[in-house]
């Protein structure tokens, strides 16, 4: 890994990186995230389809799908415990399940900067990786961590490397046979191209940032079947400051509310409503009027959203073969308190599809992803009309395991088309990549 690309990292953060082989992302900002909000009960038996997902890394996902699988992790026993006991003690019950793994894959990228003119391909370093331990408890309670990183570094377009790294912790408790609790708190950083796809409209740039964010939740089972999950965050987004760019420091006030239904559980299948609300408050950016511009009564910009999607969930299996389907469907209203310029209405649809022709040694993936949005007030500079953003990506993988060994190779695709009716935002993106895995 490079000085260079060493230096963009926090202090600390480039040990990790180095210990790691370099890093598994989560995701850029802009995109609404469910972290780990899936039921502990919901978590995948060990030693079923436990490779990763061969998608190409978070760092392109513009919007991320609603559903995030957590794999079958091993278990080993705690080092804590005595040998010579008839009972078991309590240290002897805690069961200890750890996975990582690290990628390093070469590929090339048609558009770095995501320009509609005077477009720079380059090939790239891309590295990541991530651990995860899960402590399981005699109580049924349970702890998870899970630290990750990423960075991909281009050969001669310097400027348009990124880096991601983040540590999240859960910690999860039954109250009662119907009630559950949990809490979660994120930390992240990370120096990513920040551009206006993500439905804000903020500037383009090289902007370093932190980001912190506790969650608690309650999880209420009335049914076998069923599960109501509740929850609220808050959010603290930290800046790095630009010359000549208001900061964009923020914080955000979340609340969400899910309804998740079994319609089977061999094979497994289900559906699950989520609704979100967020209070997004500028510290320092101010909002702009309806024609975009600033205007000396402007305040700063203070955002609410408000999105719902619906998810199907199922897997299916073919003698030995193996498929999962992931399929959402969302929408959402984003409304600019000031002067609805950034208030915009959006539909979305993503397809996430896994097949294993060799279950646990061999992955196949496809991934689809469209998004319509219409803006309220909001005028688009070239045509005219209100103005609008249109989103398509598609993304095909495959991952193969050579032999028994904890090593794999994979190859991944992704396409990416972006039109926006402001002048020169449109953009077209093509990346590929192969590498190698090593995991355990």
């Amino acid at each position: 890994m490079s000085q260079r690309l060493l230096g963009f990292l926090p202090r600390g953060s480039w040990v990790l990186a180095v210990l790691l082989g370099a890093a598994v992302a989560v995701a850029q900002d802009g995109g609404e995230i469910d972290r780990r909000v899936t039921s502990p009960d919901e978590r995948r038996p060990l030693g079923e389809l436990a490779p990763i997902d061969s998608q190409t890394s978070e760092i392109e996902r513009l919007f991320v799908p609603e559903d995030v699988e957590l794999h079958g992790l091993p278990t080993f026993r705690s080092p804590l415990a005595p040998e010579d006991q008839d009972e078991p003690t309590f240290w002897e019950q805690i069961e200890l399940r750890l996975e990582a793994r690290a990628r390093v894959a070469l590929g090339h990228d048609s558009n770095v900067f995501r320009s509609q003119r005077r477009r720079r391909g380059d090939g790239f370093v891309h590295a990541q990786g991530e651990v995860e331990l899960l402590a399981e408890f005699p109580s049924g309670s349970e702890l998870f961590v899970e630290l990750s990183a990423e960075t991909r570094d281009y050969f001669e377009q310097g400027d348009a490397d990124e880096q991601f790294g983040s540590l999240f912790v859960e910690s999860f408790q039954p109250l009662t046979d119907w009630l559950d609790a949990g809490g979660q708190v994120t930390i992240e950083y990370s120096r990513l191209n920040l551009l206006n796809d993500n439905g804000d409209l903020l500037p383009r740039g090289r902007f370093g940032s932190f980001d912190a964010e506790p969650r608690g939740y309650l999880i209420w089972r009335p049914l076998a079947e069923l599960a109501v999950e509740s929850g609220a965050s808050f959010r603290y987004k930290d800046y790095e400051e630009n010359s000549g760019v208001d900061s964009l420091d923020y914080t955000e006030f979340r609340v969400d509310s899910s309804v998740s239904y079994k319609l089977s559980r061999e094979p497994r299948s289900r559906v699950k409503l989520k609704y979100r609300f967020r209070h997004r408050d500028y510290r320092e950016l101010r909002a702009r009027g309806r024609d975009g511009t600033l205007q000396p009564n402007s305040p700063r910009l203070d955002l609410y959203r408000h999105q719902l999607s619906l998810t199907f969930y199922q897997e299916l299996g073919f003698g030995e073969q193996q498929l999962r389907l992931i399929a959402t469907l969302g929408s959402a209203y984003n409304y600019d308190v000031f002067k609805n310029d950034r208030s915009y209405r959006e539909g979305s649809v993503a397809l996430r599809a896994q097949w294993w022709p060799v279950p646990e040694r061999t992955q196949v993936s496809f991934g689809l992803r469209g998004v319509a949005r219409d803006f309220l007030v909001r005028q688009a500079t070239e045509s005219g009309g209100g103005l609008r953003h249109r989103l398509l990506s598609v993304s095909l993988g495959v991952w193969q395991q050579l032999g028994k060994l904890p090593v794999a190779v994979f190859a991944n695709g992704r396409a990416t088309v972006w039109r926006s009716g402001d002048v020169g935002e449109d953009y077209d993106r093509f990346l590929a990549e192969a590498g190698v895995e090593v995991f355990f």
